[in-house]
């Protein structure tokens, strides 16, 4: 893997730069064509509503986007939020799925919180990058995103390609506006044929 760098400005003068981890994801184990590399960079001390802009590059190399590369901190005041289900048939007949997408990131929400099945038919690799990062990249390039994943992730043994790709925490806390959003997921998924709840969100005042 490269070096990955987050270099982030509220003024678009002066920029920070933040070091970004790294992990490898092999083609044997993803099922994919090719190896990728997933980099995460964590941003601190940033100030409450404020807008910043950032770029990422590996390697010195800047790394093109599918959306906008801002995005708006939490701060007091009213907010817009979205919630979206079952969201990732991803079917080739129709553009039902691609107009929601536009429509998501054309209301530029504060946050957005997916309440499961990401995917469908089932949490593999491939469908997680054609279902839903095809879809949604856009919008996450801007918006604090914040998924738990549905029985369909699970249909994969122990959701283990949406654990790779997310936050493998229980308990999702967010804090917007005096609001706090809770995103929960199940540790397993027992039963078959109908629907299996797993996941659920709350919010409290």
């Amino acid at each position: 893997p490269g070096v990955g760098h987050v270099r982030y400005s509220s003024d678009g003068v002066n920029f920070r730069f933040v070091a970004a981890t790294s992990q490898p994801f092999y083609r044997t184990d993803t099922g994919l064509l090719a190896n990728y590399t997933q980099y995460q960079a964590d941003l601190t001390e940033l100030a409450p509503n404020t807008d910043y802009v950032y770029s990422v590059s590996v390697n010195g190399q800047d790394i093109g986007a599918a959306g906008e590369t801002r995005f708006r901190t939490a701060g007091p005041g009213a907010f817009k939020f979205i919630v979206l289900g079952d969201s990732g048939w991803g079917d080739p007949r129709s553009d039902a799925q691609g107009l929601i997408a536009q429509r998501i990131a054309a209301e530029k929400p504060a946050l957005l919180i997916h309440t499961g099945d990401l995917v469908y038919p089932m949490g593999s690799f491939e469908y997680y990058q054609r279902n839903y990062f095809n879809y949604y990249a856009a919008t996450m390039g801007s918006v604090p995103f914040f998924p738990a994943p549905g029985n369909h992730d699970y249909d994969i043994p122990n959701a283990i390609p949406y654990l790779a790709i997310h936050s493998p925490r229980t308990l999702l806390l967010v804090r917007l506006g005096g609001r706090a959003f809770r995103v929960h997921r199940c540790a397993s998924v027992v039963g078959a044929g109908s629907e299996r709840r797993c996941t659920n969100a709350s919010l409290a005042g």
